[in-house]
């Protein structure tokens, strides 16, 4: 029989939306911290969020993965779900929230002699619960404390009219 002017038979596709991925493909991702370091890797789609944390934690050289969390398109990833079920596609960029250092600061008051008190803060890192520095040398209640925005200085406000 021939096939002349018969209508070929094509299967309908399904439309993808641009740059998603295809499972087995690889998706190019780029984590970026705070203070803009950033690291390409290149993932596949049924790859979990944890995986991608332990590679940037590996390539950032970080002891723990732990201490971060990952955020794109505003919301956090969770570790058990794969980048393509967090609707992650290639070339997208993800963001990393707690990388950097998480320090508190307390105040506190020690009794010098019956009459006298000492007053000061102490810097604690929060991840180890380490005394990192001590900052004394006010003569009544240390009320305020804050960071500079890089994190270098750290200005104390006192009751005793000090700063």
């Amino acid at each position: 029989k021939s096939l002349r002017g018969s209508t070929p038979v094509t299967t309908p596709r399904t439309p993808r939306a641009s740059g998603t991925p295809r499972t087995g493909q690889m998706v190019r991702i780029t984590v970026c911290t705070p203070s803009k370091k950033a690291v390409a890797l290149s993932m596949r789609p049924e790859d979990k969020i944890g995986k991608v944390r332990e590679a940037f934690a590996k390539l950032h050289k970080q002891d723990n993965k732990d201490n971060f969390d990952l955020v794109f398109k505003n919301q956090m990833l969770l570790d058990y779900h794969s980048i393509e079920q967090s609707g992650i596609y290639d070339g997208a960029t993800l963001t990393v929230i707690g990388h950097e250092a998480c320090y508190i600061v307390s105040t506190w008051q020690d009794r010098i002699d019956c009459r006298r008190l000492k007053h000061g803060a102490r810097v604690i890192d929060a991840g180890t619960g380490a005394c990192r520095c001590v900052f004394d040398g006010h003569e009544d209640l240390v009320h305020s404390a804050v960071f500079s925005p890089d994190g270098a200085t750290l200005l104390t406000a006192s009751k005793d009219q000090t700063v």
